[in-house]
C-alpha cells in the first residue's frame, strides 16, 4: 500500500488532532513509555488494554495474556494489576509460534522466533503478582480449568490458537470481564 494517506492498519491518516484521550493519561503514558520498547502494538491497542484492564479490576478473577513476544503488553497488565490482589498470568511458547496453517493464517512459521522466558520475566517483575505459562496453547491451559478471569488479551496470531484460546476463556471469564484479541478484524 502505497497510499500515505492510509496507515500500516489501513486507517485514514488525518491532518490534525483527533480524539486521543491517552495524550492527557498521565499514568498510562508512563505504562507506555515501559512497554514500547518491547511491543509492536500502536498507540490505541495499548490504550484499549489499558482502559479495559483498569475497568476489569473490579471484576472477580484473574489477568490472563496468551501471546507474550517480547513482554511489553504483559508489562503494562502487569503495571494494572500491581497492588491489586490480582494475578497476570502470561501463556507463551517462548520458543516462537507453532505451525501456522497457509491456508487460513497470515503469518508463517518462523514468523516471531520466541524470546527467552527469563527475558520476559525481568520485563514484567516476579513479584508474586505474575505467573508464566510456558508451552502450547492449549495444553498450558490443563492447570486453570477451575480459574475466574477477569480480563484476557489473546494475541496468538494464529487462527487455531485464537480459536482454542477462546473456546477455554470464554466460559471462564466473568460477569462483566473482557476478552480483547488483538487480531480481530484485521487481514492477519
Amino acid at each position: 500500500m502505497n497510499d500515505p494517506n492510509v496507515n500500516f492498519y489501513g486507517r485514514v491518516a488525518f491532518d490534525g488532532v483527533t480524539y486521543c484521550p491517552f495524550q492527557a493519561d498521565a499514568t498510562f503514558q508512563r505504562f507506555k513509555a515501559e512497554s514500547d520498547p518491547w511491543t509492536a502494538l500502536p498507540v490505541e491497542c495499548l490504550w484499549v488494554l489499558y482502559t479495559m484492564g483498569r475497568q476489569s479490576l473490579n471484576v472477580p478473577g484473574d489477568f490472563w495474556e496468551c501471546g507474550v513476544d517480547r513482554g511489553g503488553s504483559a508489562r503494562l497488565l502487569a503495571n494494572i494489576v500491581r497492588g491489586s490482589g490480582k494475578r497476570l498470568h502470561l501463556f507463551d511458547t517462548f520458543s516462537g509460534m507453532p505451525a501456522a496453517d497457509p491456508s487460513i493464517d497470515y503469518h508463517s512459521d518462523g514468523d516471531f522466533p520466541g524470546v527467552p522466558l527469563e527475558f520476559v520475566r525481568s520485563m514484567v517483575g516476579d513479584e508474586g503478582e505474575v505467573e508464566i505459562h510456558a508451552g502450547l496453547i492449549p495444553d498450558t491451559f490443563e492447570e486453570m480449568a477451575d480459574a475466574q478471569i477477569a480480563f484476557a488479551h489473546v494475541d496468538v496470531d494464529l487462527y487455531e490458537s485464537t480459536k482454542r484460546c477462546c473456546e477455554f476463556i470464554y466460559p471462564r471469564l466473568s460477569r462483566g470481564g473482557v476478552m480483547v484479541i488483538d487480531d480481530y478484524g484485521r487481514p492477519t
